[in-house]
C-alpha cells in the first residue's frame, strides 16, 4: 500500500492539472490558481467543476462529487485505484518521453514578430470588418475553444460569452446569429433534445465568400440559437 501511495504523490508532482482537466472535461476555463469545468461526472454545463490547480483537487458545486485526480478518473471511468495508477503511470511516461522545452526565450522580447495568430484573410474580409462588436467577441470565443488538433465541434456555454467577453445576454442570439449568416460558423448538431443537449457549431471559412450583397441570407436554423438562449 505504501508504494501505491508513493507512486501516486509522485505521478501528482508530474501532472500539469490544467492540461489534465482541459483533456477531461468538454469545457474547461483555466485560472492559473483555481480552474472552473463543466462537469462530467453529473452533466452539469454551468462550470459547476471548481478545480485547485495547485494540487489537482476537485470540488463540484452540482453533483458533490469531490477529491484529487484519482477520485475524479475514478469516479469518471468507474475505475479501481490500481488502474487509474496503472494510466497515470503510462501518461506520464508518454509526455515525459515527448516533452519539449516550451520556455519562453527572453531574448526575443522587444522585436518585431514575423506572424500573428490572426490571419490576414480574416480580418480583412468584407465578412470580418461588417461584423458587430459582440459578434466579433462570440467569434473569438470560438476561436479561444479549438482543441489543440484544431478541429472538431465546438459548444460555449452562454454564462462564459456573458462573464469573460462581456457579451450580454440580449445579444448573444444576435451575434451568434451574425456569425452563421456570414458564414463563419455552421450549425453541426441542432439542441434541446433533453437535458444538457447543446447546440454545436463548427469554423467555416465560407466567409471568404460572403458580400454585403448577401446580406439578407436567412441564417440557419435562428431557432436553434434562440432554444440555446432559454436553457
Amino acid at each position: 500500500m505504501k508504494h501505491n501511495i508513493d507512486e501516486k504523490n509522485e505521478i501528482l508532482s508530474q501532472l500539469n492539472f490544467s492540461e489534465f482537466y482541459d483533456s477531461e472535461c468538454d469545457f474547461f476555463i483555466d485560472g492559473k490558481v483555481l480552474g472552473e469545468a463543466d462537469c462530467p461526472l453529473c452533466d452539469n454545463e454551468d462550470l459547476s467543476l471548481q478545480i485547485n490547480l495547485v494540487d489537482g483537487n476537485f470540488a463540484c458545486l452540482s453533483c458533490a462529487a469531490a477529491g484529487s485526480v484519482f477520485d475524479f478518473l475514478m469516479k469518471k471511468y468507474k475505475a479501481n485505484f490500481e488502474k487509474v495508477l496503472a494510466f497515470l503511470v503510462e501518461t506520464a511516461k508518454n509526455r515525459s518521453e515527448g516533452e519539449t522545452n516550451t520556455e519562453v526565450d527572453s531574448s526575443e522580447a522587444g522585436k518585431c514578430s514575423e506572424g500573428f495568430y490572426f490571419e490576414r484573410d480574416l480580418y480583412r474580409s468584407p465578412a470580418f470588418l461588417s461584423l458587430g462588436k459582440n459578434s466579433v467577441k462570440a467569434l473569438i470565443a470560438f476561436l479561444d475553444t479549438i482543441p489543440g488538433n484544431g478541429g472538431g465541434e465546438l459548444s460555449i456555454p452562454h454564462n462564459f460569452l456573458e462573464d469573460i467577453y462581456k457579451i450580454p445576454r440580449s445579444g448573444i442570439s444576435r451575434a451568434i446569429g451574425e456569425l452563421q449568416q456570414k458564414k463563419f460558423l455552421k450549425l453541426v448538431h441542432h439542441g434541446g433534445r433533453g437535458k444538457g443537449d447543446r447546440n454545436f457549431y463548427c469554423l467555416s471559412e465560407d466567409y471568404k465568400f460572403w458580400t454585403p450583397e448577401k446580406e439578407g441570407v436567412q441564417i440557419e436554423n435562428i431557432e436553434s440559437v434562440i432554444e440555446d438562449l432559454t436553457e
